[in-house]
């Protein structure tokens, strides 16, 4: 008796032939990001001058002029010990946030679009579409000013993940003749996938915990362990949720779907981390992964061909995380995190708020989907149109990295070819 097994690994839900291509994409998504964001998108963002100020979008401090002036005098306070510092820590703290912002695109639109169509919509993401959503929320003179974050990264993230994948179409194979779904193309590696969430779930403590953006006085160290705890409830209820939902409706204990649960979980309570208490912060969890669960049900009866679930993930649960804070957030940890006095009733409804906070949300997801809809849309669509969104069906079908980068199954080709990425595990036995 003979058996061997043999595992190809590439990154999470993308197929081997594809492993480069994606890891490139990726590594341009940070390149590309940080020169974006410093030559024009942090002065869009958050600068502001005194005299040509608006609450609509940033105008000032581009290639961080203004901002390497004032840290430069601050480390000489001889010159002028009243000078504040420059932000430079503001800068690369949201570097980071846009650069997942438009990473979260690139699972959507995986394996079919072309690499220049890719950097197209990295740049405009970066350079003109997020910094408004970030100045009309985060910044001190945005017209919606409210600090709420899972809008601002994963709704406007989700949200072009969703127009990039519809105008594309599916993968050539995704769907069979009789329209149903193609199982043989769901992830190569579950390794990958699942140690991708453990790494997005450790980061995900510098993305809530870290947004309070202080922890040296008692009052922030407080806000920022009830970041930790939350964030840390809401993903292990997203996941549980995600696995037995699962099993109740397949009969199996999936672990893909347990993975975006987390994730979805981890979505479902950044919205306000800070505002609600722990059993609140399950309840968050749970919802947050059916959220994810219903939407993907419903993108497969549209055959919107979202490899790694962008849309459902961060998207979907994105909003339904805006609309929950509208509702539990607490009275007094909403008086701790932004120093809104408890008389106003800015607090969520079951708290007896008043329904402000609740308005501002909306509007909120009313405004991104607004305009991202409307710029994403144009870009794709002009792609599209000019035949630059999506590399041909035979391009396709032999893999992005053998027809565009010189590589085969994870490797570059030398002297004609290389092995493909595996591990042969052989086991004889021979009877006697």
């Amino acid at each position: 008796m003979h058996y061997q097994w043999q595992f190809e690994f590439a990154p999470g839900f993308v197929r081997t032939k594809n492993i480069n291509n994606i890891l490139l994409k990726n590594l341009m998504d940070a390149s590309v990001a940080s020169i974006c964001w410093y030559v024009l998108g942090y002065g869009f963002a958050y600068g502001v001058s005194d005299h040509r100020s608006n609450a609509f979008i940033g105008n000032h401090d581009f290639a961080l002029t203004h901002t390497v002036q004032n840290n430069w005098a601050f480390s000489h306070p001889e010159d002028d010990p009243g000078v504040q510092s420059g932000n430079l820590a503001g800068y690369f703290f949201q570097w980071a946030f846009v650069a997942t912002t438009a990473t979260i695109v690139s699972g959507g639109v995986a394996e079919r679009i072309t690499f220049v169509g890719y950097m197209s919509y990295v740049v405009w993401m970066v350079t003109w579409v997020y910094p408004v959503v970030v100045h009309a929320v985060w910044a001190t003179g945005g017209w919606l000013h409210a600090f709420v974050s899972a809008g601002v990264v994963h709704l406007t993230g989700g949200l072009a993940a969703l127009i990039g994948a519809w105008l594309l179409g599916p993968r050539v194979g995704r769907y069979k003749e009789d329209g149903s779904l193609n199982e043989d193309m769901n992830s190569s590696s579950n390794v990958l996938v699942v140690f991708g969430t453990l790494i997005l779930w450790f980061g995900w403590y510098a993305f809530n915990p870290g947004s309070q953006l202080a922890v040296a006085s008692p009052a922030n160290a407080a806000i920022v362990a009830r970041c930790a705890v939350t964030t840390t409830l809401s993903a292990a209820s997203g996941g549980i949720t995600c696995l037995f939902f699962r099993f109740w409706r397949s009969g199996q204990f999936d672990v893909l779907y347990t993975c975006n649960g987390i994730l979805s979980g981890l979505v479902g309570v950044t919205a306000g981390p800070s505002l609600v208490e722990p059993w609140a912060a399950i309840i968050a969890g749970v919802f947050g992964s059916l959220t994810f669960y219903g939407s993907e049900c419903v993108m497969h009866m549209l055959k919107i061909d979202d490899p790694v679930g962008a849309w459902s993930v961060h998207g979907a649960a994105g909003i339904y995380s805006v609309i929950f804070m509208g509702f539990f957030a607490k009275h007094d940890y909403v008086k701790d995190a932004y120093g809104n006095p408890v008389d106003s009733r800015r607090y969520g409804w079951f708290y007896g708020g008043h329904g402000q906070l609740m308005l501002c949300n909306v509007i909120e997801i009313i405004f991104i989907l607004a305009w991202v809809g409307t710029n994403f849309f144009l870009l794709f669509g002009l792609l599209k149109i000019t035949k630059k969104l999506r590399v041909p069906p035979e391009i396709e079908h032999a893999g992005l990295d053998a027809s565009l980068h010189g590589m085969k199954k994870g490797h570059m080709l030398e002297n004609g070819s290389h092995g493909s990425a595996h591990i042969d595990l052989t086991v004889s036995h021979e009877k006697k």
